[in-house]
Parts: C-alpha cells; structure tokens; sequence
C-alpha cells in the first residue's frame, strides 16, 4: 500500500513497516492516511509497527503526535513500535516524540533494521504467550 511519503507493507501476520521514501511532515491528514492502512492491513488483530525513515528527514506535526501516541479504535491492538532512523532530524524528533508524547505502546528508536525487527519479534513473541495464572 501507498501514502503519499512512502509505503506500507506487512512483513508477517504481526508486524507492519511503514518505509518513508522522501523528506516530510507527516500532518493530520498523512496521519489519518497511515493510520487507516495499518487498521486494514492488521485486520483488526494485534501489530507491531516498524517505522523505517531511510535516512529521510520526517518531521512529526503535533496532532500526528498525539493521533498515534493515544490508544484508540486505532491503535487498540498494537504491541509495540520501532522507529529505525539514520537521520539525525528524524532522530531527534522520534526521541521527542516518546519523550513528551509517553505513547503508551512502548516505543524505541533504533539505527539499525534488523536491530529493531529483532526488538520487535520478541516483543510479538511475549505478547502472544499465554500468560500463567
């Protein structure tokens, strides 16, 4: 699937990328437009996100914050989020954003791809254990 910065894919049933393949905000609307993809591609069933900047400069607007940092009809079933970033803006802005936004799916900023699937996988993987009572 496509929006207008970049692509989103699902790499298996529980984890979804979002690559971005250009410089940007990402406004209310590119937010909403994300946010719907990932609601179809899920299914409605438990996700974990990869953010993939690609060395893109993205900056996030404040009501794209606060859209994908609360839980809601949304965001209900996501584990976890990855943000991979080699872009030093887009660095700063993801550590701003878990640092004032506290998004309550826990959320982490990785340099490296397969560092932040890793983190993800296990994340999945403890979700999906069943819990001993």
């Amino acid at each position: 699937m496509e929006f207008s910065a970049g692509t989103i894919k699902k790499i298996n049933e529980h984890i979804i990328e979002i690559s971005f393949i250009r410089d940007g905000e990402i406004d209310e609307k590119m937010a909403l437009d994300i946010l719907s993809k990932i609601v179809t591609l899920s299914e409605g069933g438990s996700h974990a996100l990869l953010y993939d900047f690609n060395k893109r400069n993205v900056v996030l607007s404040d009501i794209a914050k606060k859209l994908s940092g609360v839980r809601n009809y949304n965001n209900v079933n996501l584990i976890s989020r990855a943000m991979v970033t080699q872009s030093m803006v887009s660095n700063i802005e993801s550590s701003h954003y878990i640092q004032n936004t506290k998004p309550e799916a826990e959320t982490k900023v990785f340099k490296d791809r397969e560092e932040a699937l890793t983190w993800l996988y296990a994340k999945v993987e403890a979700y999906l254990k069943p819990s001993k009572s």
